[in-house]
């Protein structure tokens, strides 16, 4: 397996990290790249990239993030996906309530009240993603590899209240092209990693979806990854971040996807642990040999800090199932909207001393 840092347990986060309270700017569907030519943005822009990668390079991690900066502030982490579908050629919103799920109270009032779809009346454009434009800016800054982060083409087309397809899959067809085009540009940068958040797996194997529906998602995925030559590519799966709620009012099963996920061209597998994968870990031993596992350990919806111990337990109950040297640690989720910025600091330097104290028993060495 292609490796990107020289580390046992090389430390991580999934993507999003909390705010600093200062940065208020918010972009509203425009071109990044053209609003940072104003003077004032880019520095509060460029600042708060610094601040959060130094954060995570700070408390230890190996590969680090832009913690998502470019994304608007809005309820409940919706930034994430409002920045991809506010480029793409939609225009309104629209009053139609949206993705009926067993979920709480909480959710329901924040989808149904608050975060109306965006209405798609026309084709798609490729508008100004700049997937690329966004590593550059915070490779710049960081001592330590950068990984990029969007929302997967699959689930971003559920946040269309679509008008013009009147089909999924041709929808998600012109989507994939859009990605595959931007994947292509990371690339060229130079990036190392490129994680695509919650591809529809999972909710296929809960669904018990048709084989056809695996065919089509997989030949989706593996075209959005056509260009992505010596990137490492992830695939992250969680059960939500949304104001710290999960998104099905109950913890999911990553079971049913296994093993057809592996048809899907990808090098890491990342995945929401511990409450979810539980007495369960084995299930990492059906991850292919020459395939990574990122694990979260680091819960994102609590305000408790975990200890270095509870950490090492976690990773210690992994090395079970898989090689550590096939193994990443990471968050279960996005820090960002759910955590204030000093717990998601020291929740991550939490992850650090954990690993530090597995690393040690692992290879006998003294910790740092």
């Amino acid at each position: 397996m292609k490796r990107v840092v020289d580390q046992l347990l090389p430390c991580t986060m999934v993507g999003s990290y909390a705010r600093p309270r200062w940065y208020k700017r918010m972009s509203f569907g425009q071109d990044i790249r053209q609003l940072l030519m104003e003077a004032s943005w880019r520095e509060e822009y460029e600042d708060a990239v610094k601040a959060v990668i130094n954060d995570q390079e700070t408390a230890g991690l190996d590969i680090v993030s832009d913690g998502e900066m470019f994304e608007d502030d809005y309820l409940g982490g919706a930034g994430w996906p409002e920045y991809v579908v506010q480029r793409l050629g939609a225009s309104a919103r629209s009053d139609q309530a949206r993705m009926p799920m067993h979920r709480s109270p909480i959710l329901a009032y924040f989808f149904d009240n608050v975060w109306p779809q965006v209405l798609l009346a026309n084709k798609l454009q490729h508008g100004p993603l700049r997937f690329a434009y966004l590593y550059e800016q915070a490779v710049r800054f960081a001592q330590r590899p950068v990984k990029a982060s969007f929302i997967d083409p699959q689930l971003a087309a559920g946040f269309f209240h679509d008008t013009h397809y009147g089909d999924r899959q041709a929808l998600v067809t012109d989507l994939v092209e859009i990605y595959r085009e931007e994947i292509g540009d990371l690339a060229a940068a130079g990036c190392p990693i490129y994680q695509s958040d919650l591809p529809p797996f999972a909710g296929l194997g809960m669904a018990d979806a048709p084989q056809a529906a695996w065919e089509f998602a997989t030949r989706a995925f593996n075209r959005m990854v056509d260009d992505a030559g010596d990137m490492q590519v992830w695939m992250h799966y969680c059960w939500g971040r949304p104001l710290g709620q999960l998104m099905r009012g109950a913890v999911g099963d990553f079971r049913p996807m296994f093993p057809r996920i592996f048809d899907a061209n990808f090098h890491v597998l990342n995945l929401e642990s511990c409450e979810c994968l539980g007495s369960d870990m084995e299930l990492l031993e059906q991850v292919p040999a020459d395939r990574g596992v990122a694990l979260g350990v680091i819960d994102h919806r609590v305000l408790q800090v975990e200890s270095a111990e509870q950490v090492a337990d976690r990773i210690r109950s992994a090395v079970k199932h898989v090689g550590p040297e096939r193994l990443y640690l990471t968050t279960y989720c996005g820090l960002g909207s759910t955590l204030p910025r000093t717990i998601a600091f020291f929740k991550l330097k939490a992850m650090v001393d954990g690993a530090r104290i597995v690393r040690a028993e692992l290879t006998g060495a003294r910790q740092d």
